[in-house]
């Protein structure tokens, strides 16, 4: 699995190393405004849509771990 994000990290696409196939996307759950997209982020909601049963629960939750690490090692610094 490849993951590439855009340049706010708000939004992810994780494709199939093998294939390019798009498996799903991640995007942080924004009901609307900027400072609910800070909570939102702050609270470490996401929608996630999946898009090929090649991605397994484990890969995904792989990701959603490293993430959330990934904002936790931001929010302390």
């Amino acid at each position: 699995v490849s993951v590439s994000g855009d340049a706010f990290n708000s939004e992810f696409t994780l494709t199939s190393a093998a294939t390019g196939g798009l498996l799903a996307t991640v995007k942080l759950d924004f009901p609307g405004g900027f400072l609910r997209n800070l909570t939102a982020y702050n609270l470490g909601r996401y929608k996630i849509e999946v898009y090929s049963n090649e991605l397994s629960p484990l890969m995904l939750a792989t990701f959603l771990v490293a993430l959330e690490h990934r904002r936790e090692t931001q929010r302390a610094i």
